[in-house]
């Protein structure tokens, strides 16, 4: 590059001499060449070219219309279309960004423990709009993707400059990926917050409902029941099956009259599947209610008819 740059300089001086030869020393000591008024303190400017050196801190400048690429005071090569109305495409098949750590200063980190907590980053990201558009100076009107220097520069400034000759935004796209890598990291911070609270509510319930899930015959006989007796009615004996549960302590069956007097209790002591034989010469004929009270609570109730 420093050897084009110094082939264009001495080609547009030679090309300035042979045709013009015109040197201007103005009062404040800029040199002209071509030129009767110098801006710069060496300023060559034939109409169709300009290379300027404006002082002791800053590069040369040159502007050529016709040829690219074009070196510019802010240290870019710019392309052009010829007529200088505006940029053209470059095509590279790899580009590398230059990025020591050694030619950089004042870095801080995007991402830190605060933003993960936060999300400020994929905050950002989200306030992104991406958009399709044509080039207005595009004839074939192809059909593209991007965004908008103006809309990005709102969001993240950093990736946006303007170009020193022609003042349009132009934008870093890899200036993006940073923004985008911290964003990912939030979200996957997130999204393990969010599977650690899944995880232990999911457990906590599945051992609370732990009896719930077991198979409908364990359901059935962890429970105390109370069977209607068969037959019924009867005349002179029926049975009376119940189940009663492995932890219960005590288990009672009670005989009722209509009138809620006692009239007969039996004493049950197996576990399980019970069975309990009453004999109708014991009761008069009539409406008989009969209980089931285990470990002193009513489990229930139903009702017998002893005929003639």
């Amino acid at each position: 590059m420093k050897k084009f740059f110094t082939i264009v300089v001495l080609g547009v001086i030679v090309c300035s001499f042979s045709s013009f030869a015109q040197i201007k020393v103005a009062s404040n000591g800029y040199v002209g060449i071509i030129t009767t008024t110098p801006a710069y303190r060496l300023d060559i400017n034939s109409g169709e070219s300009r290379i300027w050196y404006p002082n002791s801190t800053e590069p040369f400048g040159i502007n050529h219309w016709g040829i690219d690429p074009r070196l510019t005071s802010t240290n870019a090569i710019v392309f052009y279309k010829p007529d200088g109305s505006g940029f053209i495409d470059v095509q590279c098949r790899t580009l590398y960004q230059y990025s020591d750590i050694n030619a950089k200063e004042n870095i801080t980190q995007l991402g830190d423990e605060k933003s993960l907590e936060n999300g400020k980053n994929i905050e950002k990201i989200c306030q992104l709009k991406g958009v399709n558009y044509t080039w207005k100076d595009d004839k074939d009107k192809k059909l593209q993707v991007g965004f908008l220097a103006q809309d990005v520069e709102k969001i993240i400034p950093e990736a946006v400059i303007k170009a020193d000759s022609t003042q349009v935004e132009t934008m870093s796209y890899s200036a993006l990926i940073p923004y985008l890598v911290e964003a990912i990291k939030e979200q996957q911070a997130q999204i393990e917050t969010f599977k650690s609270m899944v995880e232990n509510c999911c457990n906590s319930n599945l051992k609370s409902a732990s009896l719930s899930i077991e198979p409908s015959s364990v359901i059935i006989q962890s429970k105390a029941q109370l069977d209607q007796n068969v037959p019924n009615p009867f005349n002179s004996e029926t049975k009376i099956g119940c189940f009663i549960p492995d932890k219960s302590n005590s288990s009672t069956l009670y005989i009722y009259n209509m009138q809620g007097t006692q009239l007969q209790q039996y004493a049950l002591t197996g576990k399980g599947k019970q069975e309990l034989t009453i004999h109708g010469n014991v009761f008069a004929p009539g409406i008989y209610l009969y209980s089931l009270v285990i470990d002193g609570k009513e489990i229930d109730t139903k009702r017998m008819i002893l005929t003639d």
